[in-house]
């Protein structure tokens, strides 16, 4: 008689975890998707590709991903790596298997997912090669997360950041065209001073001209520095080295 107590025992450790593996990806919102090789037809849709995609997995389950796929990317993605490889990848499953294949270790990439109902899902893909203990190639394993809110906040920030920079420019050109606008009667009042101290005048008169040209000579330094900080910021400030007189500077 042929002992089947050890057989049966076999079968139920192996239907217990490929229930167990059913569970596993069924319990998580990722896309995940097998295929086999070298042809790429679907062996496995999971729960998360079901609610991502609005596919059921009897719809895909014998059928190519290139369904889920833009064409257009996919024709994208094989001149990128033609030109990367230096071989020619025509459109097709090796766009998406090849990298992984070839190198030994998942390969991840951005992609857009087209939904049963048309809608445009931006997604990471990795890809992952199934290789028997022997090295032997099962088939491929692509897990992709939905990254639509991620791309909106980064997208937003991107905003924010041109709106930053946009205003700094516009600050720093309102800086530029002030210190010009008001350097202009400033040294007028500071040369008319010079003008009016040359003439005759007593000394209470000299002394309070003196007061007016040095209060219009720092006025015009603080200009000149305002300047000089929209300059720093704008990238254009050009240092100069110039003697100068460090009792009458502190003074």
């Amino acid at each position: 008689l042929y002992n089947i107590d050890e057989r049966k025992k076999m079968e139920e450790e192996i239907s217990r975890l490929a229930e167990f593996q059913k569970i596993m990806l069924d319990g998580t919102d990722y896309s995940i998707i097998s295929t086999t090789e070298p042809d790429g037809i679907i062996t496995s849709f999971n729960r998360g590709a079901e609610k991502m995609l609005g596919y059921k997995a009897e719809e895909m389950i014998g059928k190519t991903p290139a369904i889920l796929h833009d064409p257009e990317e996919v024709e994208a993605r094989a001149k990128q790596l033609s030109d990367e490889l230096k071989i020619e990848i025509k459109p097709g499953i090796d766009v998406f298997h090849l990298k992984s294949r070839t190198q030994l270790s998942s390969d991840s990439n951005e992609w857009t997912y087209i939904a049963k109902d048309g809608t445009r899902i931006p997604v990471e893909l990795t890809i992952t090669t199934l290789r028997a203990p022997d090295k032997t190639i099962l088939g491929y394993l692509g897990i992709a997360k939905d990254i639509s809110e991620s791309k909106k906040v980064k997208e937003a920030l991107m905003l924010a950041k041109e709106k930053a920079e946009q205003a700094v420019i516009a600050k720093n050109s309102f800086l530029a065209n002030m210190s010009h606008e008001i350097r202009t009667p400033m040294n007028a009042i500071i040369g008319y001073t010079e003008l009016l101290s040359q003439s005759k005048l007593d000394e209470d008169q000299r002394e309070q001209i003196g007061y007016v040209r040095i209060a219009g000579q720092n006025l015009l330094s603080i200009i000149n520095d305002i300047l000089d900080f929209s300059k720093i910021e704008s990238g254009k400030i050009a240092l100069e080295s110039v003697p100068f007189n460090l009792k009458e500077a502190l003074k």
